[in-house]
């Protein structure tokens, strides 16, 4: 029987599992995370692919034991209206009301495992952190999006029943700040 060294050895070299972990092609060792993992300053809170993740901050800026934040100014709109761009909301809210301490300007201030670039989520980016809160630790209250519905009202979600809903700008909710890990 005739065996082809050279194709065992390159089926070898390009891609060689170990636990988690693999070989990529350019013989660079990469480690592979799960939900839940503790990575770039928080714990992984979705797996987004090309060595990306989404991260949840660690730190949840207002449970019962401290005081929850209003979403910010309800004189001006934002016009950070995305569904799906939590960064760019984020730098919409801070541009219109930069200095009090709102949703927006505590989840960039957060600085968990000395990365400054977190940030307030839009409303379809909690989803993930919503379907994996047993495994983050998340309670079942209503989390703030980045997500402008109006002057005066934005979007929050339900982590104890996974819905949508708005909710006045003035109002106090629960705040996560994420941010995108590349490895």
């Amino acid at each position: 029987m005739y065996i082809n060294k050279q194709k065992i050895s390159k089926i070898y070299l390009n891609r060689v599992s170990i636990d988690s972990a693999y070989y990529n092609r350019q013989q660079q060792f990469i480690k592979e995370y799960n939900i839940g993992d503790v990575l770039g300053g928080g714990l992984v809170a979705e797996v987004l692919g090309n060595n990306q993740y989404k991260i949840v901050s660690v730190e949840l800026f207002n449970d019962a034991s401290s005081q929850y934040i209003i979403w910010g100014d309800t004189a001006n709109e934002t016009f950070g209206r995305s569904f799906t761009d939590g960064i760019t909301n984020t730098d919409a809210m801070l541009a219109t009301d930069p200095l009090s301490e709102t949703a927006a300007t505590i989840s960039r201030a957060y600085n968990g495992g000395g990365f400054n670039d977190w940030y307030l989520p839009a409303i379809d980016e909690l989803e993930p952190l919503y379907q994996n809160r047993v495994i983050l630790g998340l309670n079942s209250n209503f989390y703030w999006s980045s997500t402008e519905s109006s002057t005066t009202f934005a979007y929050v979600k339900s982590f104890g029943n996974g819905s949508n809903a708005i909710s006045q700008k003035s109002s106090a909710n629960n705040v996560r700040a994420v941010r995108i890990h590349t490895i």
